[in-house]
């Protein structure tokens, strides 16, 4: 990554690192959540198991 690359290298701040190539800083920290969609779909199916004939404009 770059900004990494500023900072061990350079000596630059994470900072000054991150204004410099443009990124902002919370990119940095930021970590993906994984969604449960498990209910929703588990209900979806059971929905549909009992309303065959219900589309997606029904369902939604």
């Amino acid at each position: 990554m770059v900004v990494q690359a500023l900072v061990t290298e350079h000596g630059m701040s994470q900072r000054r690192a991150c204004q410099a190539s443009g990124i902002a800083r919370s990119t940095l920290r930021y970590r993906p959540v994984a969604r449960d969609d498990s209910g929703v779909i588990s209900f979806i199916q059971a929905y549909m198991a009992l309303n065959p004939r219900h589309g997606f404009g029904l369902l939604y």
